[in-house]
């Protein structure tokens, strides 16, 4: 068995469902992340203009020196499950199903070093690697494609063939020779624009990068503040992420709950209710989700977006709960919200 097959096994051993290998090139799409930048795309995530994090992304040699292989990791978590049936007087939120499980920045930067260490003994010599997650400035979907995970969508996510995009990537940095894998062939996303079309907001750009401007995922979970009266009557009953686009995708055989990677079992509740969500204390929100992805809202923005959910349940039986609410808010913000849903259901 070659290094190259070792290292796989080791990955998979340890969840990583999917593994491959990239060359340590600059990012095939550098070019086009500094045009997303330009237009402003990036909307207030002010930390991906910083000109080191700018820098950093052109070649993976700002991350470690000496780097000579990308190892791209993938592990896939399960898809939405089917709706709950709405009972009267009882609306229900909806949270991306990425966000159900414990936080993967954690738990992948645990197995990354796990794999690092296996690694260097089947290498038999002093390794300098690094981990990254997402919050890493690595354009790491660029890289899955090189590695042959699979191809970059429409709606800028990566289609795995077995997976759709229904998959968590990370990458280890490595300073050790390694055979690189070849890119898969052909575009899943021909001929088809579903993510485009079912994007709420129509966020997704014809040159596969997304309008965070406009993008629900972005406004629910990243934007802090009130949120765009435009925008708010698009959310429906989401209040954290959205899935409208990987849910349209065709490109999801196989993605089954049993299909998700070992220790990416769903940790709380998919849909829940609204009334209950807008009454967690802080410290409440902080037992609950603090584990979870759901956290990077913040309290202030979990119970904003809960707000405008229930302005868009179309149940004026609600108002009173929402008028009683609104009397003893003192957070500007979500008063803002509760202010807008009682005027919807008002109407």
């Amino acid at each position: 068995m070659t290094l190259e097959a070792e290292i796989k096994t080791e990955a998979k051993a340890l969840g990583f469902l999917l593994a491959g290998i990239a060359p340590a090139v600059s990012a095939p799409h550098y070019a086009q992340y500094l045009t997303w930048l330009e237009r402003g795309d990036h909307a207030e995530m002010h930390y991906l203009i910083r000109p080191d994090a700018v820098t950093a992304r052109q070649h993976p040699v700002q991350l470690l020196p000496g780097v000579k292989a990308i190892l791209v990791l993938g592990a896939p978590y399960p898809p939405p499950a089917a709706r709950r049936v709405p009972e009267p007087g009882k609306p229900r939120g909806r949270i991306a199903a990425y966000a159900l499980l414990a936080d993967y920045h954690s738990v992948l930067e645990e197995r990354l070093g796990r794999l690092a260490a296996r690694i260097q003994a089947l290498s038999g010599h002093p390794l300098a690697w690094r981990a990254c997650v997402d919050s890493s400035p690595l354009l790491e979907e660029d890289y899955a494609r090189l590695a042959g995970l699979g191809q970059i969508g429409r709606n800028s996510l990566l289609i795995n063939p077995d997976f759709g995009s229904w998959l968590v990537l990370s990458e280890l940095l490595l300073d050790l020779p390694l055979h690189p894998d070849s890119p898969l062939s052909g575009d899943p996303c021909e001929g088809c624009q579903r993510c485009q079309m079912a994007c709420p907001t129509k966020a997704i750009r014809p040159d596969r990068t997304v309008d965070a401007r406009r993008c629900l995922s972005y406004l629910t979970i990243e934007h802090r503040g009130p949120l765009p009266l435009w925008a708010r009557p698009l959310m429906g009953q989401r209040i954290f992420g959205c899935d409208a686009c990987q849910s349209a995708c065709p490109a999801r055989p196989g993605s089954r709950p049993s299909d998700a990677a070992p220790g990416f079992s769903v940790q709380i509740e998919a849909e829940p209710e609204l009334t209950w969500a807008l009454q967690l204390t802080r410290e409440e929100f902080q037992q609950v989700y603090g584990n979870t992805p759901v956290a990077r809202c913040r309290y202030q923005g979990f119970r904003r977006n809960s707000a405008t959910a229930l302005g868009n349940s179309r149940q004026p039986e609600l108002l009173p709960f929402l008028q009683r609410l609104l009397s003893t808010e003192k957070d500007a913000v979500v008063a803002d919200a509760l202010v807008w849903a009682i005027e919807q259901l008002s109407a």
